[in-house]
């Protein structure tokens, strides 16, 4: 039995997402602090990519990932419990 395809919400206008995984682990934390607006770790990212959680590809023995993978793995991560606490009681 396969598990259903992921359907991601569009990524904001104006930005941009490449399949070419052209960003290193750094040039990944980066990104999403500038382009999404979400602080990540690079350790985040790499304990990410080592669970496999996080797909990413080895080109002369670094991690690079793509901006499209960012963004799927930005959108499936699992809220926190705090976070859905507040958007009820903001409700």
């Amino acid at each position: 039995m396969s598990k259903p395809p992921e359907v991601l919400p569009p990524p904001p206008e104006g930005l941009e997402l490449s399949a070419v995984p052209n960003l290193t682990m750094a040039d990944a934390a980066a990104w999403c602090g500038s382009a999404l607006g979400i602080p990540v770790k690079v350790r985040y990212l790499q304990d990410n990519a080592s669970s496999g959680a996080l797909r990413v590809s080895l080109i002369g023995g670094k991690r690079f990932v793509s901006t499209s993978e960012l963004w799927r793995f930005v959108c499936t991560r699992p809220a926190r419990k705090a976070d859905v606490r507040a958007a009820r009681c903001s409700a």
